[in-house]
């Protein structure tokens, strides 16, 4: 599936050193089959007395600015659709095949998306119905990635 571009904008950094390991190895694999940039955005400092709409609010318009709309966008949350890997390989194919070979893909932070829905997301998925961290989020969802281009490029994929 040469010529596909994914962005993956994210609220703060992983801290976590195994999480940081886990997303350079799948970071890795994933750029010999697409190009791929991670793009951080600030994470706004959690201060005493500072009520998570209002960080979430904040974080928000952060991520707006970043918010390319050369791409299509997949905004990860818990309240999003479910789908399974062979789902999202074929999403990526059908997106590809209508010449939308952008695809952004948005993890909030620790506290969250504001509950207004972000302007331009063409689609909200849920990796799980389990609470993941933002830093697991990233994990899993560049594994994911990986096994998604690993099926549309025929190659094998441990299990």
């Amino acid at each position: 599936m040469g010529g596909l571009s994914l962005l993956i904008a994210h609220v703060g950094k992983p801290r976590l050193p195994f999480v940081r390991q886990g997303i350079e190895h799948f970071r890795d694999k994933i750029q010999t089959l697409a190009t791929l940039r991670l793009l951080p955005v600030r994470e706004e400092p959690l201060r005493k007395g500072t009520a998570a709409p209002e960080v979430q609010r904040r974080e928000r318009e952060r991520i707006l600015k970043v918010m390319d709309r050369r791409y299509r966008w997949v905004v990860l949350s818990d309240k999003g659709r479910g789908c399974n890997s062979p789902e999202l390989a074929a999403l990526l194919e059908t997106w590809m095949l209508q010449g939308r070979s952008r695809v952004g893909f948005l993890v909030a932070g620790p506290c969250g998306l504001a509950p207004e829905p972000l302007g331009g997301a063409d689609l909200v998925l849920s990796l799980s119905p389990l609470t993941l961290s933002h830093e697991l989020t990233m994990l899993v969802l560049l594994e994911q990635i990986y096994r998604a281009l690993a099926v549309l490029n025929r190659l094998p994929y441990p299990r």
